[in-house]
């Protein structure tokens, strides 16, 4: 049974199970678990556990300053704050209650979208489509929070939102260009998943997104991603504008692109750095430097001049006669 907690400043905080209470009727500590697995609450840091409630209160309000000058003073944007709080990140909490504001002061004031817990790999855009925050989700995304980042058990935030069954979240999460095939530790698609939650119309989007997806088969980037066995890419690649095989094919992708395109298996990062056959889908050839090449250039313009002075001759005997 979801259960609305009140923290010490007196907001509601939505943090799902209700856990035990202690003797003065306070909650003990509580975690939103992944997907219902449990974890052990992280140690906090001394400073983030000091000024919880001051730090709560600004993002809160929107006081970016006062965040940027905590940080400055030592505090982490980063680490866990007191139990009140659900020892949980700010931008966690944020993402939890549902607040953008929170969140949007937050990523201002310096948060990284893209950080993941490091016991469970529970990062903001898993809590936001857990929840069905889709505003937020696509704050993140904008901001720079790559969909394809997945906790410890291999759930990315598209699982999150088909266990949720939110169609909001799922459908923004869908145009990042998350792979759908992924799959986490058991196996499992965030299509699987949405079915066997019974989220009709998550898997619905999930299908159709899929065969969009396959129906791209006159496109060159994605016959060259069937080619060398790697179709999962092929909707991420076209919806962040990698649509063009002559531009891969000739210039192809950096460390960086592919940090970005979230894309972290070492053998398809060879494939895509090494351009792997993306030479057979290209249809503009660079020039070969060929010096053979030139004299044949040469012969046809002497040719040429000789046709030239030929017509011209013969231009001259007809005035004659």
């Amino acid at each position: 049974m979801e259960a609305n907690l009140k923290d010490n400043t007196n907001n509601v905080v939505d943090v799902g199970e209700k856990e035990n209470m202690d003797e003065n009727g306070n909650p003990l500590p509580i975690r939103t678990e992944p997907l219902g697995i449990g974890r052990a609450v992280v140690p906090m840091s001394p400073k983030a556990y000091q000024d919880a409630p001051q730090v709560i209160s600004a993002a809160r309000s929107g006081d970016v300053e006062f965040l940027k000058k905590w940080v400055e003073g030592g505090g982490d944007l980063q680490r866990k704050l007191d139990n009140s709080f659900v020892s949980w990140t700010p931008m966690q909490l944020a993402c939890a209650e549902g607040d953008i504001k929170a969140v949007e002061t937050l990523l201002k004031a310096g948060a990284d979208p893209n950080f993941n817990d490091g016991h469970d790999g529970y990062g903001a855009l898993h809590i936001a489509a857990r929840y069905g925050h889709h505003e937020i989700i696509k704050l993140l995304i904008a901001s720079g929070a790559m969909a394809n980042i997945t906790d410890t058990l291999g759930h990315t935030a598209l699982h999150y939102a088909a266990t949720s069954g939110s169609v909001p979240a799922a459908q923004i999460i869908l145009e990042s260009g998350v792979d759908l095939e992924m799959t986490n530790e058991d196996n499992h698609t965030a299509l699987e998943l949405a079915v066997v939650q019974n989220s009709v119309k998550v898997a619905d989007l999930i299908r159709a997104k899929r065969a969009e997806t396959w129906a791209r088969t006159d496109n060159a980037v994605a016959n060259w991603l069937q080619t060398i066995e790697l179709p999962q890419y092929t909707d991420l690649l076209l919806s962040q504008g990698w649509d063009d095989i002559n531009f891969i094919s000739s210039v192809g992708f950096t460390e960086y692109d592919l940090d970005t395109l979230g894309i972290k298996k070492g053998g398809h990062r060879r494939k895509f750095l090494t351009r792997f056959r993306a030479s057979e889908f290209a249809s503009y050839k660079p020039p070969a430097v060929d010096n053979e090449g030139d004299d044949d250039d040469d012969d046809d313009d002497s040719d040429e001049d000789s046709d030239e002075d030929s017509d011209e001759d013969s231009d001259s005997d007809s005035d004659s006669d």
